[in-house]
């Protein structure tokens, strides 16, 4: 019968693979431009196969440009980069390693090369929501909100209307994701 509601719900059919498909998938956007910017830190590049998806739709020459504001760092594994309830006035891109995400000591994400965290300071200093440590050692690179602000103050209106809509997809895919996981397990207290 459609209305009833107590047949038991199927349990969850996403594997490993599915969920490596729905990562690649999230991980999918048009922007196929590789860029490279010299290190400041070190004698040689930090190079993205495709521009991050924070940048994407940006014009090369702007990406570059934004990807040297970031203060280079180098991290080694189980480092704290951030921590829950600390104010954020920084956003990170990954350019090397993985960091993984935490609250409450629960593991919330893992996050690789390109990916970024702390990306709402573009709009104000806030109170950081979750942990970030990483997992590997790890090189990323750290954007100062008053630096990137002065930087998007002499661009066109568009690139800053850009990166606001970047900034509102990553939102998107880690809501995506979020909701994949609160829903697997709410499967599996179903499925006790």
């Amino acid at each position: 019968m459609a209305g009833t509601s107590n047949a038991k719900q199927p349990k969850s059919d996403l594997n490993m693979d599915d969920k490596a498909d729905l990562a690649e998938e999230l991980n999918d956007y048009p922007d196929s431009s590789s860029i490279k910017i010299k290190s400041k830190k070190r004698d040689c590049y930090i190079s993205f196969r495709k521009l991050p998806l924070i940048l994407s739709n940006f014009p090369q020459d702007v990406a570059e440009k934004f990807l040297e504001l970031g203060e280079e760092y180098n991290f080694p594994p189980e480092e704290e980069v951030i921590r829950k309830d600390d104010i954020g006035r920084d956003f990170y891109i990954i350019c090397e390693g993985s960091v993984t995400v935490w609250r409450e000591g629960i593991k919330l994400a893992t996050l690789t090369k390109g990916d970024v965290f702390g990306e709402l300071v573009i709009f104000r200093d806030h109170y950081r929501i979750a942990s970030v440590k990483t997992e590997s050692p790890t090189t990323l690179l750290k954007f100062n909100r008053h630096v990137m602000m002065d930087f998007f103050s002499r661009q066109e209106q568009r690139i800053f209307s850009i990166y606001t809509v970047n900034v509102l997809e990553v939102m998107r895919r880690k809501l995506v994701l979020t909701n994949r996981r609160v829903c697997e397990l709410e499967l599996k207290l179903r499925n006790r």
